[in-house]
């Protein structure tokens, strides 16, 4: 979710400015803390649309009766609390709170900034990531102020109003009020440690008397405008304003906007601003209002049926918002731009008290909620599928909340019943969890938006992407101008360079603006896969010259034949693997079907060049997850879902028929049944045996062409672990594994049909999101952490202990978190060279000089 916005900033920082504390408050566990505290809103009707209005600055606030003025009263009723239930993180919540934060509205923009309304006076408490950024990376609790605003009416809904320093009120008659605070003057306490700064000093105070219960702020994609949106029964009033009148205003010298007045059939449910739309829910539909081209043309400009919708939620992607509507059996999600609706599809869904839309590096999650269970679906809008990928524990029974899982961890934030806020990290559980309804996968129905032409009148039509969606000729019969169009738009080349602790960095960054990114590091680590549709780019990751600091940018010409293939796959991917060659790779397809491909033919056309396979066998099994192998002259396929996991095997003889194109040749898989949702699955790092994750435990089994292949065992080594590597990948003893924050060896042992395990030894290192053994004599392993640190272990003897250990290294610094990495460590040159896909989904190349 985007949550930094050009003009709808914080109460900003300059109101901390000096006066930030970091006091530190008593941890408590998520038992303890609870919030004396009611969520309600205004139960009173609308009382018309007249636009009288008041106006005026005031030097100071009057309060309504009722309110604390008493710095230290004040102070003792914010709580920010180090919260440890199923994950780490905190909690935050203010004694006696009428009003809290917890809505839709403003959640969708400032879910980070939880704000609370307590005798008289509005807690901001903006510092929540920074705060779980602390507890998440070494388990400790670091709290700021609250920003706390004295409030002149008694309020029943508030927002952030856009400029610094000011806010959104509705107060409990129906009274629109934008409140502007001299953010020079305020009050800390206490003096030495403030667990408050305190703002009471009024600049401008402007109102619309509206007769309204509800507020939302927001603006347009490309910040120029700033929308408020109040509304209550089936009126809804809208306040345009670009951003520099926006600031005007808040200065005390603009003038106050007018309120434009939009009547509904029905009650309004909802209202959200994305950036290409303000959507009102009510009566059984969906209105859109158009925002992108300016206040002077807002109007409704297209409706959705929305039957027995009662839920909203959106999320914004580059050129596009995201909306889910939600009844209690099917989620409906849209695609939208400019006001109107480019994509739509429905999935069954059933038994969920709500559900939220996430937008995460172009992909697009849903997550529902029923009781205290939070479950992640990921969505694909063209092949109508809703898979699930897990669920996560919640602490209480949500309000509201939101959830992101980029790789194995999940990050949630919650508001509960009692208005206690939290921000937590916590592992993502595959399977289906205690009683949570919906199957693992759902599928439903989808629509495109009909209609070609750009607005420059050129034909195309609009095309989605899992990172940006941009108008580009159609593909559908992959002609060669939409193919050269893709080899020259699909991807951006940027350059690193820069000096920290001694160390010199220079890396590459390739970021996919069409598709999504691939890499598989096994032995593999010289070749991405740009992922898109039924096209692969095959890019070797290097360009030399800058690495050496012979060019200042680096470049990755896609017409570099050699370094940058096209291949053309005979369906649109969902899921690819492949070797790094290319020839051999494996898909499954958006209608639910695996293939296995091999051989390349090459094309030339006027301008391109690109390849198709000459053979594609075809198995219809809806896989979850897919890894392709060569081994001792055999070709295999790994593919599963649930705790089936199957094994295609091409011996040299079918290979060779698939590899010439002479017939497309289907086998029988070998099947496993194992303990638990599988969750990977790796044949690389265990000499002769496959390694297998589930939700349940760590296993291997015997290669099915190796020399332990008659042996169709399954073996359990340890329990659940969330990451699993090797020192080096000569030896089945010598594995490493990550779990709940402690590296350890593994070390299983094979004889005879019988399997024993030691382990050790154990290293602590908090936040691991990727691992990574250097496979070779000197046993270095680098572990990728959830800052963007890599840090480097290295697997030694320790003559004092008489053992071995994980002795630390170095810590090195990237631009973010990998989570599939390769390394190469060199002690006698001072160098490394680090390749990852990192949290981001972009891939990036460094090369590190000491």
């Amino acid at each position: 979710m985007r949550k930094v916005l050009l003009v709808l900033a914080m109460v900003a920082v300059v109101l901390v400015a000096g006066c930030m504390g970091g006091t530190t408050e008593k941890p408590t566990s998520s038992e303890g803390g609870t919030a004396i505290a009611t969520s309600s809103s205004a139960t009173h009707g609308a009382t018309g649309g007249s636009q009288t209005t008041s106006s005026g600055t005031a030097e100071t606030s009057t309060g309504p009766s009722g309110t604390v003025t008493s710095l230290e009263e004040i102070a003792s009723l914010g709580h920010v609390e180090l919260f440890r239930g199923n994950g780490v993180g905190i909690k935050v919540y203010v004694e006696g709170s009428s009003w809290v934060s917890n809505g839709n509205a403003y959640n969708t923009r400032f879910d980070y900034a939880p704000m609370f309304y307590s005798g008289g006076n509005l807690y901001v408490y903006q510092y929540a990531d920074e705060s779980f950024s602390y507890a998440y990376e070494d388990g400790t609790l670091k709290a700021y102020p609250f920003i706390v605003l004295a409030i002149p009416v008694k309020g029943v809904d508030f927002i952030l109003g856009g400029p610094s320093g000011s806010i959104l009120v509705v107060s409990d008659d129906g009274t629109l009020h934008f409140i502007s605070y001299d953010t020079d003057e305020y009050q800390k306490w206490p003096e030495d440690k403030p667990k408050i700064a305190y703002f009471k000093k009024i600049k401008v105070h402007e109102t619309w008397k509206l007769g309204v219960e509800n507020v939302v702020a927001g603006s347009d994609g490309s910040n120029e405008y700033v929308y408020y949106v109040a509304w209550g029964g089936n009126k809804a009033y809208v306040i345009g304003m670009t951003a520099e009148e926006a600031l005007k205003l808040a200065r005390g010298d603009g003038s106050k906007p007018q309120a434009r007045e939009f009547t509904f059939d029905s009650g309004i449910k909802d209202v959200l601003i994305g950036d290409d739309g303000i959507y009102v829910l009510s009566g059984g539909k969906l209105y859109i209002i158009n925002i992108a081209d300016g206040p002077g043309s807002l109007g409704i400009t297209e409706t959705v049926d929305a039957a027995g919708a009662g839920q909203m939620s959106l999320d914004t992607g580059e050129n596009y918002d995201y909306v889910a509507l939600y009844n209690g059996s099917t989620v409906l999600v849209m695609r939208a731009s400019k006001g109107r609706v480019k994509e739509k599809a429905s999935y069954p869904l059933t038994g969920f008290e709500r559900v939220q839309v996430y937008v995460r590096s172009g992909d697009i999650d849903v997550t529902a909620v029923k009781g205290e269970e939070m479950v992640f679906y990921d969505v694909s809008l063209g092949s109508n599928s809703l898979e699930r990928m897990g669920y996560v524990e919640l602490p209480a029974a949500a309000k509201w909340f939101e959830g992101s899982y980029p790789y194995a961890g999940a990050t949630v934030v919650l508001w509960d019943e009692n208005g206690n806020y939290y921000k937590f990290a916590a592992n993502l559980t595959t399977g289906q969890g205690g009683g949570t309804p919906g199957s693992s996968n759902e599928t439903g129905t989808s629509e495109t938006s009909g209609g070609s032409g750009t607005e420059n009148g050129s034909g195309g039509t609009e095309t989605e992407t899992s990172t940006q969606s941009t108008s580009t000729p159609s593909t559908s019969n992959n002609s060669e101008g939409s193919l050269k169009y893709f080899l020259e738009n699909a991807y951006t080349v940027e350059g690193f360079v820069y000096t920290r602790e001694g160390h010199s960095y220079r890396g590459i960054k390739i970021t996919p603006k069409l598709g999504r990114l691939y890499y598989f590091p096994y032995g593999y680590d010289s070749v991405i896969f740009l992922v898109y549709g039924d096209k692969v780019l095959s890019i070797v990751p290097w360009d030399s010259d800058f690495l050496d600091g012979t060019t200042d940018k680096p470049s990755i010409d896609p017409y570099d034949t050699g370094a940058v293939d096209l291949i053309l796959l005979p369906a649109k991917a969902r899921l690819y693997y492949s070797l790094p060659n290319g020839d051999y790779a494996a898909m499954v397809d958006q209608k639910e079907r695996l293939h296995v491909l091999m051989g390349l033919e090459r094309h030339i056309g006027d301008e391109i060049e690109w390849y198709t396979f000459m053979s594609d066998a075809v198995y219809n099994f809806n896989a979850s997850g897919i890894v392709a192998q060569s081994f001792w002259s055999n070709y295999l396929v790994f593919a599963w879902k649930g705790s089936e996991l199957r094994v295609y095997i091409y011996d040299s003889d079918t290979a060779s028929k698939m590899w010439n194109g002479e017939a497309n040749v289907t086998v029988e898989p070998k099947v496993y049944s194992l303990p638990g949702r599988i969750k990977e699955v790796n044949p690389y790092i265990a000499d002769q045996f496959v390694v297998v994750l589930t939700d349940e435990g760590t296993y291997i089994l015997p290669n099915p062409v190796g020399r332990y292949k008659d042996d169709t065992n399954v073996y359990r080594i340890d329990g659940r672990v969330d990451l699993i590597g090797a020192y080096h990948y000569w030896y089945l003893n010598e594995l490493l594994a990550y779990s709940n924050g402690k590296l350890y060896g593994l070390a299983p042992d094979y004889s005879d049909g019988k399997v024993s395990v030691g382990k050790g030894p154990y290293a602590t290192v908090p936040g691991v999101v990727g691992l990574y053994g250097a496979n070779d004599q000197d046993e270095f392993i680098a572990l990728s952490l959830s800052d963007g640190t890599l840090a480097v272990y290295q697997h030694v003897w320790n003559d004092q202990k008489q053992g071995y250990e994980f002795a630390f290294r170095k810590n090195l610094y990237l631009p973010a978190p990998l989570v599939r990495l390769t390394f190469d460590y060199r002690t006698d040159i001072k160098w490394t060279r680090i390749l990852g896909l990192g949290t981001d989904g972009s891939f990036y190349n460094f090369e590190v000089r000491w």
